[in-house]
């Protein structure tokens, strides 16, 4: 794998996983077992979507810059917003919060985690 099929990968999932928050919030959190989802909950929502939109464009756009200080900035950042991502989402399904649907969140964003962990802490590159 390298970074430009990583930063690819991510930045597809995290385009969908916005599109989909932003247009059909009602239905993602029903997926994951809501059943009253109110007004409040509907916009954190579509804001919690702005974040994964922003987060895609980024990685888009800069899947093909070569090594730098600014792309192992993004390797870290994505290293930890996925890792924590995981974390919450497995934090999720442990105490009911959501349901086991929310094991796919896990292992996706393990997956990516694990990704950037790779980039991060085996295959270290050079910064300029």
């Amino acid at each position: 794998m390298t970074i430009k099929n990583l930063f690819s990968i991510a930045a597809v999932l995290d385009l969908l996983l916005g599109a989909a928050w932003i247009l059909f919030p009602e239905a993602v959190l029903a997926m994951w077992g809501t059943t009253a989802a109110d007004d409040m909950l509907i916009y954190i929502s579509q804001r919690y979507a702005v974040l994964f939109l922003g987060y895609a464009v980024t990685l888009w756009m800069s899947r093909t810059a070569p090594p730098s200080t600014a792309r192992r900035a993004l390797v870290v950042g994505g290293f930890i917003v996925c890792a924590l991502m995981a974390v919450m989402s497995l934090k999720g399904v442990l105490t009911n919060t959501i349901n086991a649907s929310g094991l796919l969140a896990f292992s996706i964003e393990a997956l990516l985690a694990a990704g950037f962990g790779y980039f991060l802490f085996v295959k270290r590159e050079p910064t300029t």
